[in-house]
């Protein structure tokens, strides 16, 4: 007689699930010519399969040397959730992800939590309460943050329930691996995600457009300007825009082909005759090649091409001058004031110049005294292209000029020693941007980066040239016509246009 392979105490199942006579499932089963047997701890057979799963997929990773941990939960945890503090779990889960997760997605959530929910790392997430969570969401909301923002200078920004709604995702994920993993046996509260404010986007009308390109073409790097209108006449996202080649510009047909695009489905783009006169009087039109060089090719060292952000500054600033004209004088008054709170002084006059003139930051730079007639008033101002236009001084920055003496008023309005290096407590090139954008943000003024130039395309079409909105969805490559409409700034003034359109009924 052969021997008994089932005993009477275990039954057998399939997937490598026995279940024992004391009404828990035991495991075994083979990978890579390694045994793995155990106990599962659990009674339910839907749950033992799913244990076992995780489990393969541990054993998985675990002898393609892709982790570190070992193949089961801590038998301590497991046995005794209700020890494992809200600390403990967020670490086994930074060690179950880092090794299979993108670093990008493993660090924002584990220092996050730490940062904002520090009083709960040392609490019990199994007696954990609503009512303890919702407490370490007022704190957030009550505090402020900084963010260090572009280039590294650090902004004091506060907390919204946006960003508190993020944190209990955050909080939801690393709770939901806990369940996943066994070391928690239920979700001990149901989270309240606090609804967020409505975030009003901002985007350029037609009317401001000419002026915000003038604005744009004064910049000290020439390829800014047909960045900006490749995004914002053709709807292409920056890094598009930033990969466009010669090759693709179908004269003929008027139409561009994007090398890259979000949706490669090899659908040109058209172009307006605007865009289409611009390209070819462009001084760099050629055969073949990227529209937009590289620093690096500029330099002879290589052909890599822009990386997104490039046009950021630019975009910002343009927009902010094309506002500022349309503020009210309380507005101006409350930026100049926090402007002039800047210790350096050659700071605070550069960014006057930028706003008051309408110049970018380098060309504020370049004016030089000569070119400043105080008894007449006016200044000379010269474009990248030579340029040269007779432009009267605003007040508020004429009452600044004035305090300066005479004997210094020689060579360069501000200190040429500005924008070479950082160092010395001088101030690198586009540290007035910067400056003026912070303050800008401060003040909840309307802003635009150079994704919202692809929603300005969508908004100047659907709202103010009255193109038919399937034709906007296929200008922008949408497979679906709701995601066209996310695009759409649908604004106040929008709204009250179209009330001002209704018919009187007394006609």
């Amino acid at each position: 007689m052969g021997k008994n392979r089932n005993p009477g105490h275990v039954r057998a199942l399939n997937r490598g699930l026995l279940l024992h006579e004391d009404g828990e499932y035991r495991y075994r089963f083979m990978f890579k010519g390694k045994l793995f047997t155990g106990n599962t701890h659990l009674r339910e057979e839907k749950d033992a399969r799913e244990w076992v799963k995780d489990l393969r997929d541990h054993v998985r990773l675990l002898m393609r040397g892709r982790i570190s941990m070992p193949p089961e939960p801590n038998p301590e945890l497991a046995s005794a959730p209700k020890k494992m503090t809200l600390g403990a779990l967020i670490d086994l889960w930074e060690l179950t992800k880092t090794p299979i997760c993108a670093k990008s997605h493993v660090q924002p959530t584990v220092n996050s939590l730490r940062t904002h929910f520090a009083e709960l790392l040392k609490f019990p997430v199994m007696e954990m309460t609503v009512t303890e969570v919702n407490a370490a969401v007022g704190t957030y909301l009550s505090t402020k943050g900084w963010n260090c923002g572009r280039g590294g200078a650090p902004a004091p920004r506060n907390h919204t329930a946006r960003g508190a709604r993020a944190l209990l995702k955050r909080l939801r994920d690393v709770m939901s691996f806990g369940l996943k993993m066994k070391v928690l046996t239920d979700l001990p509260f149901e989270l309240e995600y606090p609804k967020p404010e409505e975030v009003q986007r901002h985007t350029l009308t037609f009317d401001l457009m000419a002026k915000f390109l003038g604005i744009v073409d004064r910049a000290r790097n020439p390829h800014l300007g047909m960045a900006v209108r490749l995004m914002l006449w053709l709807g292409l996202r920056e890094e598009e825009a930033l990969n466009m080649s010669w090759e693709g510009v179908r004269w003929d047909q008027n139409q561009c082909f994007p090398d890259v695009t979000k949706m490669s489905d090899g659908q040109g783009a058209a172009m307006p005759l605007d865009l289409k006169e611009f390209l070819e009087s462009h001084p760099d039109r050629k055969a073949s090649g990227l529209m937009l060089p590289s620093r690096l090719r500029s330099d002879g060292k290589g052909a890599d091409p822009y990386r997104p952000g490039f046009t950021s500054g630019i975009i910002e600033f343009g927009f902010c001058k094309v506002v500022w004209d349309g503020l009210a004088d309380l507005d101006k008054r409350r930026l100049l004031a926090k402007i002039d709170l800047h210790p350096d002084s050659n700071l605070r006059l550069l960014v006057r110049m930028m706003l008051l003139l309408g110049l970018t930051e380098s060309g504020a730079r370049a004016i030089r005294w000569k070119k400043v007639n105080m008894e007449d008033k006016v200044i000379h101002t010269e474009s990248p292209g030579g340029e040269v236009t007779l432009e009267p001084i605003p007040g508020w920055l004429y009452e600044v000029l004035d305090k300066v003496p005479v004997e210094q008023r020689k060579g360069r309005i501000v200190s040429a020693a500005m924008g070479r290096h950082k160092g010395n407590g001088l101030f690198k090139y586009g540290e007035a941007t910067r400056l003026l954008v912070m303050e800008w943000k401060g003040l909840n003024l309307p802003r635009l980066t150079p994704h919202r130039l692809r929603a300005s395309f969508a908004t100047i079409h659907a709202l103010e040239i009255k193109t038919e909105i399937a034709v906007v969805s296929k200008m922008m490559r949408h497979a679906d016509i709701s995601t066209t409409m996310r695009y759409v700034n649908v604004n106040r003034k929008a709204v009250q246009d179209a009330q001002n359109n209704w018919p009187s009924i007394h006609e």
